[in-house]
């Protein structure tokens, strides 16, 4: 009966390194979600304080032709970073239930030795 305890202690050591790899998965999903939205922000930050010479340039032709092409580059750079950040808050959501089912066998295995304590 030892043998099997020291068994079910070794198990919830396992399920508590599992735990906690999963909230460092987490952690580091968390840090690519941060690295994106601060993209998304320096993005907006651009196109509100962009710079609009039309008043120095003369051929205000290439200048429309020049901002037209940085409004599409700006357009294709959101959506990209908009799809970026939802597959990341997917990834994220999934990593919330991985780390929810590890902590209730994390939780299990606890109660299982303190049942074991007891007898």
């Amino acid at each position: 009966m030892k043998a099997n305890h020291a068994r079910i202690r070794d198990l919830v050591d396992l399920t508590e390194m599992a735990w906690q790899a999963k909230q460092a998965e987490l952690k580091s999903i968390r840090r690519r979600e941060q690295v994106v939205r601060a993209a998304l922000e320096a993005l907006d930050h651009r196109m509100r304080t962009a710079f609009r010479p039309e008043e120095e340039c003369g051929d205000t032709a290439l200048l429309a032709q020049a901002d037209m092409n940085w409004q599409r580059w700006t357009e294709r750079e959101r959506a990209r970073l908009n799809t970026d950040l939802a597959r990341i808050l997917a990834e994220a959501a999934d990593a919330k239930a991985r780390i929810k089912q590890t902590f209730g066998r994390h939780q299990v295995m606890q109660k299982l030795v303190g049942k074991l304590d007891q007898i």
